[in-house]
């Protein structure tokens, strides 16, 4: 068994549905809340696997009693339709036939409103998965005809476990930026850029004057860049650092720069770094308007010096 596998086998949520499989009260369909793909897609399978015999089949996707529909795009009536009508066929193999809908949150209002009976009507040898990364696109009606699920962020340890199984180096680095989510996390461990940008995110608060602003914007290469993850990453750390001044360390999210974090903070107080994460959040802003790169990160490099010579004084 993976770390993941464990992990959500000790899950209270994943506990509650065992609990319910053994006393005969299954609910028909189940809408699973999580952002995180990695995450939920091992869930929804460990789950299929308390109710399908052969788990294996499970895993490989080959079991004709676990039926899975994938699309990060809309799913309309034409892509549900086939499902309604299997529905009602009876299992192939096993007691029980699954199916999940990922992301759930793709369905048309037309398809949820196709789909609606089913829900209303549904067959007793069938468990129905609605996976959806948020519930805000998910008709009340369908909700209200579902036992909720939320799953909770995976805890950093974990992640940091999970990602040292997967052969990812640094992967206490990783788990630290990724806000809980594991997706993200595998995904920033594939990108050779990431770590570097924020190492020049860190070293962006120690500027000195804007004289260093040239040689530190060329740095960067905006051709390379991604700027809103740096302008992210910006935000993120500037709020670490805030809780150095604030003298709240334990609140430290990336706390392997703790050492360098209460470095810088001895350059900044509470007014100032909250004055660049506003500048930061409004270049975010100016870029979604379609504001020229270099110009708008320019001037906040040129806005970030100016607050902390203000703050010297």
């Amino acid at each position: 068994m993976s770390v993941l596998q464990e992990y959500i086998a000790g899950s209270n949520e994943f506990k509650a549905l065992e609990k319910s499989f053994s006393e005969g009260k299954l609910s028909h369909a189940y809408l699973v809340v999580c952002q995180d793909k990695e995450y939920v897609g091992e869930f929804y399978k460990s789950f299929a696997k308390i109710l399908l015999k052969n788990g294996a089949q499970v895993d490989s996707d080959t079991n004709p009693d676990f039926i899975t529909i994938k699309s990060e795009k809309n799913i309309t009536v034409s892509d549900i339709e086939p499902v309604i009508s299997d529905i009602y066929v009876k299992p192939y193999e096993e007691d029980y036939k699954v199916y999940v809908i990922d992301d759930a949150s793709f369905l048309t209002p037309e398809a949820q409103n196709k789909l609606l009976k089913t829900l209303e009507e549904p067959p007793t040898n069938v468990v129905l998965l609605l996976v959806a990364s948020n519930d805000n696109s998910i008709l009340p009606t369908i909700v209200s005809r579902c036992a909720k699920v939320v799953l909770p962020e995976i805890n950093e340890q974990v992640i940091c476990d999970v990602l040292g199984e997967n052969g990812v180096q640094d992967a206490g680095f990783y788990a630290q930026m990724c806000g809980g989510n594991l997706s993200r996390a595998l995904a920033l461990s594939l990108d050779s850029n990431f770590k570097q940008l924020f190492q020049n995110v860190v070293d962006m608060f120690l500027l000195k004057s804007s004289r260093d602003i040239p040689t530190f914007s060329a740095k960067l290469n905006l051709q390379k860049l991604d700027i809103n993850e740096f302008f992210d990453l910006t935000i993120s750390v500037a709020r670490d650092i805030m809780m150095v001044v604030a003298n709240k360390t334990d609140m430290i999210v990336h706390k392997m720069y703790g050492g360098k974090f209460a470095e810088i903070a001895k350059e900044f107080g509470l007014e100032s770094i909250a004055m660049i994460t506003k500048n930061a959040i409004l270049a975010q802003k100016n870029l979604y308007f379609g504001s020229n790169p270099q110009m708008v990160l320019d001037t906040f490099l040129l806005k970030m010096v100016e607050v902390k010579v203000l703050c010297r004084k």
